[in-house]
């Protein structure tokens, strides 16, 4: 399945990661955040400078409820995860 707007997409996961953490589903959260992240990377784009000092205070916070481990492991899965993958966590939510 080809996704369409991968902008608009890569944005909504970032955007479903902070949903996630305002109801304190960490592992979602960070998950989220990173899938949005390397998507983000594979378009050549960033956050811009709002949603970034949110998502980096999102993930201060994570931090201090994951252990390091947790963190790591989620971390990493949100990276290694496809698109297709992201989007149906995203909508588990």
């Amino acid at each position: 399945m080809e996704i369409g707007d991968k902008n608009g997409i890569a944005d909504s996961l970032n955007y479903m990661g902070n949903v996630a953490f305002g109801l304190t589903d960490f592992k979602k959260a960070i998950i989220l955040m990173n899938a949005a992240e390397k998507e983000f990377e594979s378009l050549g784009a960033v956050l811009g400078v709002d949603d970034q000092k949110i998502k980096d205070q999102n993930i201060a916070k994570i931090r201090e409820e994951l252990t390091d481990e947790e963190f790591e492991k989620y971390s990493k899965e949100g990276m290694k995860i496809t698109v297709e993958e992201a989007v149906q966590i995203a909508v588990s939510i």
